[in-house]
Order: C-alpha cells, then sequence, then structure tokens
C-alpha cells in the first residue's frame, strides 16, 4: 500500500468516526429514551432476555440505541427525563408562541416598547430588562414573520405625518422640517457606514448600549406619568377640601 492510499484510508476512517451529539431532553430522542426508560422501569419487552430474565443495563442500552453511560444517568434518576443541561427559559414554546400571536393580532408596526409592556402585562413576576431581553432574543428569533417591529426612521415619518394632519403646519416650517429630517438621515446614514468598520463586538456593546438607554428612556416616561398622574390627583383633593 502506497502512501497515498494510506493517507485515504485514514481519513475515511476519521470521517467515519465523526458523529454528532445527541440531544436526549428534547424531540424524537426524548421520546426514545422515555420509552426505554419505562420498558426498563416496568421489566417488560425488550428488558427481559428470552429466558424473561433482565438484562444487563449495558445489553439493554446496547438493544435500545442509547450509550450506556447516558441511559444509566437516567436509569439510576440521577437525571430526570426532559431536563437539558444549561438555563431554562424564561417563558415555554406554547406561552411564548401565544404572545407572539397576540402582538401580530395588535397590528403591523408595534413598538419594542410596546410589546415589552404587553409581556411585563402578562407575566409580572417579569422584570423590565428580563422582559426586553426575552423580546430581542427570544420572540423576534423565533417568530420573525408575526412580530415585525417598524425603524425607528419609519416611526418617526409616521408620527410627524400625523401631527401634520391633526393640525395644518405652515410652509416655511414644513421646509425647516424637511431639512431636518434629511439632516437626520445623513446622520444616521453616517453613523450606519460607522458601525460597518467597527468589529463584531463593539457592535454588540453598542447595540446592549442602545437597548438598555431605550428601556431607561421608557422608564423615565412612565414616570414622568405616574408622577403627572399624582399631582392632579392632589389637586382633585385640594379642591375637595376647599
Amino acid at each position: 500500500m502506497n502512501k497515498d492510499s494510506s493517507m485515504t484510508v485514514l481519513a475515511d476512517a476519521a470521517r467515519k468516526r465523526k458523529r454528532c451529539r445527541t440531544n436526549w431532553a428534547v424531540g424524537a430522542a426524548k421520546d426514545q429514551l422515555q420509552d426505554a426508560i419505562q420498558e426498563w422501569d416496568a421489566q417488560t419487552g425488550r428488558a427481559l432476555s428470552a429466558e424473561g430474565k433482565r438484562l444487563p443495563l449495558k445489553d439493554y442500552a446496547a438493544l435500545v440505541g442509547i450509550p450506556y453511560h447516558t441511559f444509566r444517568k437516567y436509569a439510576s434518576g440521577a437525571r430526570s427525563v426532559g431536563n437539558s443541561t444549561g438555563r431554562q427559559p424564561l417563558l415555554d414554546k406554547a406561552e411564548q408562541a401565544w404572545i407572539a400571536r397576540q402582538l401580530a393580532n395588535k397590528g403591523d408596526g408595534l413598538l419594542a416598547h410596546e410589546a415589552v409592556d404587553f409581556v411585563r402585562q402578562r407575566h409580572p413576576e417579569l422584570s423590565r430588562a428580563q422582559a426586553l431581553r426575552h423580546f430581542h432574543r427570544t420572540l423576534l428569533k423565533h417568530h420573525p414573520q408575526q412580530l415585525k417591529v417598524p425603524p425607528k426612521r419609519q416611526y418617526q415619518k409616521r408620527q410627524q405625518r400625523q401631527q401634520q394632519q391633526d393640525c395644518h403646519v405652515p410652509e416655511e416650517e414644513e421646509d425647516e422640517e424637511d431639512e431636518e429630517e434629511e439632516d437626520s438621515e445623513e446622520e444616521e446614514e453616517e453613523e450606519e457606514m460607522e458601525q460597518d468598520d467597527i468589529p463584531p463586538p463593539f457592535q454588540q456593546q453598542r447595540q446592549s448600549k442602545k437597548l438598555r438607554l431605550e428601556a431607561l428612556d421608557a422608564r423615565i416616561a412612565k414616570l414622568r406619568s405616574d408622577l403627572l398622574d399624582a399631582e392632579l390627583e392632589k389637586e382633585r383633593l385640594l379642591r375637595e377640601e376647599d
């Protein structure tokens, strides 16, 4: 055997040894493991030999197609079926799908802070930071077709058009607003060009900082609203006393 053929044989052997890891906590693998555990605990079916005796654990694991060390952990109760390593999600998949449908039914163009407020109303045990992270990292990722947050620029234009419809603006002011809008668009385009030159880790830091600032702005707006309500309530009580 020459050198080239031996290298080919070694490469083929390496490819054969390479296997993907199986997640036994979800999907068909979970069902397979659960059925095997139930059969092993009940001592029926494949858990028994032809003579009706219980098979050794190692032989049974090979028979059902589950690695021995993995099956031993579940069979001994050291690990429960369905629990995988890592942190559990804040909301299960069924709840995430329900929230996504409700947010989609509220109409196109729902803002991020409005969606976060809805999540917190549904689950008051979550902090605003948790709800914000869950919305951006989980809901938007798993339900992109249902949840479409409008870009900030489109929202500003829509808000300006609504204000112009409510009250007529003189032409001079409209020209000034158009100039300001063009300037803001140019600034945003410059920022996007600068972001292309920034390495990915710094882009993530900037995005995280922007999300935190948005959360703080929403919090400040809520506090201002609560303060205004409190002042109005105070004035009403003072008038009643007079």
